[in-house]
């Protein structure tokens, strides 16, 4: 792949795309006519092995998260809270997994699972999920009609995924 080399026996450098690269030939000449060739392929991962829909989840909704490769044996966990780390199992062993996030702030999503040498691979991400605005159940105005000088009085009933207290401002258009 490109940014990598093969020099004095060792792989160096950075690979610069990710995939499976196969057909490396690898020749070592013992002298006295003893020459052995191998063939091998490499597997370059990307930078993570995970990625999820939506980019940016909101506060009380479900992700979908995929890992980008792996063979068998996924294991998914999160962050049970904002700000914690992967401890939580989200009880999905597929390359696919839906997870539910409460309050807004960054939650940890962690995956492992194993490769084609049956190697153990993991990441881990932060993710971002945002606030929403509360759901407005009803709002109810009382003294109708109003006229100038009287007091209008207002009862709204809402909800949200944090954690109060709340207040409300209501927008006269004035």
């Amino acid at each position: 792949p490109s940014g990598i080399s093969f020099t004095d026996g060792a792989f160096t450098g950075t690979p610069t795309e990710t995939g499976t690269f196969s057909g490396i030939v690898v020749t070592a000449n013992y002298g006295a006519g003893l020459i052995k060739t191998k063939t091998y392929t490499l597997e370059v991962l990307p930078e993570h092995l995970f990625s999820w829909t939506p980019e940016t989840p909101t506060e009380g909704n479900y992700a979908t998260f995929t890992a980008l490769g792996g063979y068998y044996g996924y294991y998914w966990t999160y962050s049970p809270r904002p700000g914690e780390a992967c401890t939580t199992a989200s009880y999905s062993y597929s390359q696919n997994a839906n997870l539910y996030f409460g309050p807004s702030g960054e939650y940890q999503v962690c995956v492992s699972f194993y490769d084609a040498y049956n190697n153990v691979i993991t990441d881990s991400q932060w993710v971002t999920v945002e606030n929403v605005a509360p759901y407005i159940e009803y709002i109810e105005f009382y003294q109708e009609p109003s006229f100038p000088g009287m007091a209008v009085y207002a009862e709204v009933n809402f909800s949200d995924e944090d954690p109060g207290p709340f207040a409300c401002k209501v927008n006269w258009g004035d």
